[in-house]
């Protein structure tokens, strides 16, 4: 009888361990397209918004963060956002990596993390064809996931509830920007 509890108990422990582990940010040292390193560690201690696609659902990438920005911009502490975008390569030849890499833009404010062998969009399960927007709070666990193509305002305002939870209200000279 006893070896049965245990039996049971460990067996939800370890399905308890294996959705914890699922929900947090992944391990993992990638660069952006300019060849700067980035590492989970980075972000740690922020509230983190990443953005990611294969090559069809990037034309949604922009579109959502101006409208994630524009809604909580005036609402939250937007000091302790960062926004992140990595890119779903995978399946590109090594050999046109440097070629694939040199497609993105040049623009050095706006990285773009190459994730070459797709660790992000198998670790959390990315749409093709589709921006894949993520929300990590500052212990870097899940918070938020959805799979978007064009603006839906209902998770437009779902998403941006939760991330004026997890950013808190703005001081009173970050209007005055």
């Amino acid at each position: 009888m006893k070896s049965a509890i245990y039996l049971v108990l460990s067996v939800l422990l370890v399905g308890f361990l294996g959705q914890a582990a699922e929900t947090a940010l992944i391990d993992f040292e990638l660069k952006d397209q300019f060849k700067h390193s980035y590492r989970d560690d980075d972000w740690r201690g922020k509230v983190l918004l990443l953005i990611g696609s294969d090559e069809n659902g990037s034309q949604f990438d922009a579109v959502w963060e101006q409208a994630i920005r524009d809604s909580v911009t005036g609402r939250a502490d937007m000091g302790s956002l960062r926004i992140v975008h990595v890119a779903d390569v995978r399946g590109v030849p090594f050999f046109l990596k440097g070629v694939v890499s040199r497609k993105f833009p040049e623009d050095k404010a706006n990285p773009i993390i190459l994730d070459w062998k797709g660790k992000f969009a198998t670790a959390y399960g990315f749409e093709g064809d589709k921006a894949n927007i993520l929300v990590f709070d500052r212990n870097a666990l899940l918070e938020q996931q959805l799979a978007v193509a064009g603006i839906e305002s209902q998770k437009l305002d779902e998403l941006v509830d939760v991330l004026v939870m997890l950013l808190g209200r703005p001081s009173n000279n970050e209007g005055a920007e």
